[in-house]
């Protein structure tokens, strides 16, 4: 009965400690948590972004394939 006793003991103590870990963990993040920046290009810098991506050249598949892909890229953005 006392192993038992002992046993149940251990568990809800296991129990509990596993039970406050992610808590706690989550209280770090939430604390430490920095400010998220942001950036911007003015419209100038955008339009320069734009041209330069289109006059790129496009001769070759592999030009065109990397055209594509920096167009594909930039309109993520």
């Amino acid at each position: 009965m006392l192993e038992n006793r002992k046993e149940a003991e251990r568990l809800l103590l296991w129990s509990v400690v596993q039970m406050d870990q992610p808590l706690s963990l989550a209280r770090q993040r939430t604390r430490h948590a920095k400010p998220r920046i942001t950036r911007y290009l003015s419209p100038e810098l955008w339009f320069e972004v734009k041209t330069r991506i289109q006059n790129m050249p496009k001769e070759t598949g592999r030009e065109r394939e990397r055209y594509a892909r920096v167009r594909w890229l930039f309109t993520l953005l």
